[in-house]
């Protein structure tokens, strides 16, 4: 995670399977940037659109799957009647298994890159710094560059 590699710029290349470890004063791109906001240290949180409201995703690429928690849900205004009709499945974390439902989104868009359809993650489970996980499943078809130093992250 970012507790080691936060010394170095990132070149996630994900559908080639390649990670790069450039130097911490290499920028990317400036033009295609989006902005990270450091939070504890090594977490980074990113603006996201969900069917047209502004989040605030935690970038996880550890994470497999990505998840709205109850933050989300809130500011997204989904209740459990807006929810009552979408599957539930268990789910693995950090805090072991638990139980999620599976929400179909319009869509999410975070910089230029735009995911129609999504299909993501809902548990009730609170967090007051963000309002998603963004995982995996929305990035694992494009190459990344993440600089800790820039605070930044380009697709």
């Amino acid at each position: 995670g970012g507790d080691l590699l936060h010394r170095h710029t990132l070149d996630l290349d994900v559908p080639g399977g390649r990670l790069a470890l450039l130097p911490p004063d290499t920028c990317p791109n400036a033009g295609d940037a989006i902005r990270l906001t450091m939070l504890r240290r090594f977490l980074m949180l990113a603006r996201v659109m969900l069917d047209d409201r502004a989040l605030q995703a935690l970038v996880d690429t550890g994470a497999g799957s990505s998840l709205l928690n109850a933050r989300g849900l809130y500011r997204m205004g989904l209740d459990q009647a807006a929810l009552a009709r979408d599957p539930t499945h268990e789910a693995m974390g950090l805090g072991g298994n638990f139980l999620v439902k599976t929400h179909i989104f319009g869509s999410l868009s975070l910089g230029r890159l735009r995911i129609e359809a999504p299909s993501i993650s809902i548990n009730a489970v609170p967090e007051p710094a963000f309002d998603m996980v963004l995982g995996m499943d929305m990035l694992k078809r494009q190459r990344m560059t993440i600089s800790y130093s820039h605070q930044s992250l380009t697709l």
